[in-house]
C-alpha cells in the first residue's frame, strides 16, 4: 500500500479498467471464506489485494469496496443471525453510529489525494495487525 503505483490517476475511468478476472475471483473466494469464518467483511484484506494483486486503481477499489463488502457481509450476517451468534444489544448502537459516519467518510475520501488514501489505509492495517498480535502474544 505504501509503494508508489505507476500511472495511477486521481480520477480513473472505470469503463476502461482492464484486470485479470481469474485473480479477482481468487481474491473474492478468499475474502468470502474469511467473511463467513470470522465475520469480517473484508475491507482490510480486500482493498490491498484489489490494488496490488488484481491491479484495480485505488479510487475504484475504495469506491467499489462498500458494495462488495455489503453483499459479502449480508451473507455472513444471515449465517450468523440464523445461528444465534449476534448480540443485538451491542450490535444495534454500533450500527446506528457507523451508518452516518460512513457517509461522512465517503464525502471526505473524494477530496483526499489517492496517495494519502493509500498511506492512511496502510497505517490502519498496520495498527490493526499490531493490536491483534499484541492480544495474541500478551
Amino acid at each position: 500500500m505504501l509503494a508508489p503505483v505507476k500511472n495511477e490517476t486521481e480520477s480513473p475511468d472505470a469503463a476502461n479498467i482492464d484486470f485479470c478476472k481469474t485473480r479477482a475471483m481468487t481474491v473474492a473466494t478468499g475474502v468470502g471464506l474469511l467473511g463467513g469464518l470470522i465475520g469480517q467483511g473484508g475491507s482490510f484484506i480486500l482493498i490491498p489485494l484489489m490494488t496490488s494483486y488484481v491491479k484495480i486503481p485505488t479510487r475504484i477499489a475504495i469506491g467499489s469496496n462498500p458494495a462488495i463488502v455489503f453483499l459479502s457481509s449480508l451473507s455472513a450476517f444471515i449465517g450468523k443471525a440464523t445461528t444465534g451468534q449476534i448480540e443485538w444489544l451491542l450490535a444495534i448502537p454500533i450500527a446506528l453510529t457507523v451508518l452516518p459516519t460512513a457517509a461522512v467518510g465517503g464525502y471526505v475520501t473524494r477530496r483526499v489525494p489517492v496517495q494519502w488514501l493509500r498511506k492512511l489505509l496502510a497505517v490502519l492495517i498496520g495498527l490493526a495487525a499490531v493490536r491483534i498480535w499484541s492480544l495474541l502474544l500478551f
